[in-house]
């Protein structure tokens, strides 16, 4: 079992920052993504855990790459490549997500 330590709090503060940045309020964000106001704000407090898919739908509303919302890392790659890779991930079993765990630490301890 691959264990992954998510920290709910860094997430909602990206995404409430990022709502900002483009004068959204939570309203505008929940109307966009089909959610309510109140798990938004759950969301950007940490009071509510998002799924996967509200992570997605949030994202694509902020046209921002899920790696900058879930981790924090801020570079160029296009959300439609973070999105596939998303997409995969979601449909693999353990084993398989274990073995993209593996190759990504190697491809990292290479860099």
């Amino acid at each position: 079992m691959i264990l992954v330590n998510v920290d709910y709090i860094s997430i909602g503060q990206r995404i409430a920052t990022r709502r900002k940045e483009l004068s959204l309020t939570q309203a505008n964000l929940a109307e966009k993504v089909d959610l309510s106001i109140q798990h938004i704000s759950g969301v950007e407090t940490a009071n509510s855990i998002p799924s996967l898919e509200t992570i997605i739908r949030i994202c694509c509303a902020l046209d921002s790459n899920a790696h900058y919302i879930l981790f924090g890392i801020d570079d160029k790659i296009p959300n439609s490549i973070i999105t596939e890779i998303l997409r995969h991930l979601i449909v693999s079993s353990p084993q398989k997500l274990k073995h993209f765990l593996d190759c990504v630490e190697d491809f990292k301890n290479e860099s």
